[in-house]
Order: structure tokens, then C-alpha cells, then sequence
């Protein structure tokens, strides 16, 4: 009996033609298989570039806020947030820097879209100040002590209640303030100067000179505590000018000129 191959001839020659081919394709496919982790880790890469270039950007803006060109530095932010809306770091440049432009409407209106919850110190001090030009002392004063609830330590926040005080017109108050934070703060000048223009405020033109010569003591070259005491200096001579005009008006309506001569000579004896 002849033995016969089971494969023809033919067969057999397409299956070793069509060979390099099978093999390239598994090769493919087990490339892909092992490595579809990689083609993910491309695409974020690729995301995290991009994130990476308009966060340059937005570097670069404030940089440009903080050399003076604050309204080239609010147009690319307002750009970039258009392009990433709800980005939180975008919303907080932009507040602060429509802050160093005087945009109070606008510090305040970004801060009013912001999610609920905790805000930079910066955010906090930029937003009170706003509400304080703005006329709004009651909403300083909210933000203000919300400022001191997170950053107890954060003196800033406590000339700002101080400030915000005077601006109600709360001045006892005011000067209560001032005084628990100078010896809580271990006398800061914008403490001291703050406290002493609430006591001149409140009418306590002693105690507001002592406040505004004890910080000039500790800083005598710092403006804000210079600029206290030539206030009450100024004001102290007014007051006596006030009391010398008062005194001869007295004098002269009761003829006291005679009376004041007449005090002045020597007792008979």
C-alpha cells in the first residue's frame, strides 16, 4: 500500500507562504495586548502637557499683574478661564488680580460664583478690602472674621475687624479690638496704628498718641506709624487752638480782659 501525505503538495506550500503573515499578525496583536497600558500612559502624558502649557500661561499673567499690567493679565486669565471654566486657581488669580486693578465689583462677584468652602488668606483679605471700598463694612467685617477663624494667626485679618469697625462707626468696639490684638500679636505696627486711630476715632486723643508713639518706638521708619502721629499732632495743636479762641471768647463776654489785668497785679498788702 502507497503512503499518501494528508496534505497536498499545494496545500502545504500556501500554508508556509501565507506563514510570515500569521506570524506578523500575532506579533501585532500581542504588542498591543502588552502594551496598551503604554498607549494610555501617552495620552496622559499628552493631556498633562497641555495642562502644563496653559498653566504657564497663567503663570505668566500673573507675573505680568504684579509688574503693574494688570488689565493684560485679567485678559488672559478671563481667557483661560473661558477655556477651563471652574478651574478654582484660575477664579482666585482673577479675583486678586481685579483687586490690584481697583476692580472692587469685580473681586466681589467672582468671589459670590466661588463654591462653598475653605478660601485662601489672600482670597479672604483681597474680598474684606473690597467690601470695605465699596462702602459694605458690615460684609468686611463678616469676611474679615472668617479670615481669623482659619488663620488665627494671620494679623491682617485683625487690623481688618479693627478698620472695619471704624467704618460702622463702631468705635468702643473698635478700640476693644485694638487692644486684645496688641497682646495677642505681640504689638505689630499695623496693629498698634490701626488701635491708635481707633481711640482718635473714639475720641481719645491720649490714649491714640500713646498707641501711635509706641509703634513709632519700635519702627521710626515706618510711614503708617509717622503718618499717626503727625495726624494727632496735628490734631492736638487744633485742640489747643480751639481752647485758647474758647478761653478769650469767655473773657472778652464778661469783660475779663479787665478781670485777667487785674489778676495779674500784686496783692495789697
Amino acid at each position: 500500500m502507497t503512503l499518501r501525505p494528508r496534505t497536498s503538495r499545494g496545500v502545504l506550500s500556501n500554508s508556509l507562504t501565507a506563514m510570515p503573515r500569521l506570524c506578523a499578525l500575532a506579533f501585532a496583536c500581542a504588542f498591543i495586548c502588552v502594551s496598551g497600558d503604554s498607549v494610555y500612559a501617552t495620552s496622559s502624558e499628552v493631556q498633562a502637557s497641555q495642562q502644563d502649557s496653559w498653566r504657564g500661561e497663567q503663570e505668566k499673567a500673573v507675573k505680568l499683574a504684579r509688574a503693574g499690567h494688570t488689565n493684560e493679565a485679567l485678559r488672559i486669565l478671563q481667557k483661560l478661564y473661558k477655556e477651563h471654566p471652574g478651574d478654582t486657581k484660575l477664579a482666585h488669580d482673577i479675583l486678586a488680580v481685579s483687586g490690584w486693578a481697583g476692580h472692587d465689583d469685580s473681586v466681589v462677584s467672582v468671589y459670590e460664583a466661588l463654591p462653598a468652602g475653605k478660601k485662601p488668606d489672600y482670597v479672604l483679605g483681597t474680598v474684606g478690602l473690597s467690601y470695605r471700598n465699596m462702602k459694605q463694612p458690615e460684609q468686611a467685617l463678616e469676611i474679615y472674621r472668617q479670615g481669623l477663624a482659619q488663620s488665627p494667626s494671620n494679623a491682617s485679618f485683625a487690623v481688618g475687624v479693627i478698620r472695619s469697625l471704624m467704618d460702622a462707626k463702631r468705635f468702643p468696639e473698635a478700640e476693644k479690638a485694638g487692644q486684645e490684638n496688641i497682646s495677642k500679636y505681640g504689638e505689630r505696627i499695623d496693629v498698634l496704628v490701626a488701635t491708635s486711630e481707633a481711640s482718635l476715632r473714639g475720641g481719645d486723643i491720649y490714649q491714640a498718641l500713646v498707641y501711635a508713639e509706641h509703634a513709632h518706638d519700635k519702627a521710626p521708619g515706618n510711614h503708617d506709624a509717622i503718618r499717626a502721629l503727625v495726624i494727632l499732632h496735628v490734631k492736638g495743636c487744633q485742640n489747643q487752638t480751639r481752647l485758647v479762641i474758647r478761653v478769650l471768647t469767655l473773657l472778652y463776654a464778661c469783660s475779663g480782659l479787665e478781670l485777667l489785668l487785674s489778676a495779674s497785679r500784686p496783692a495789697a498788702a
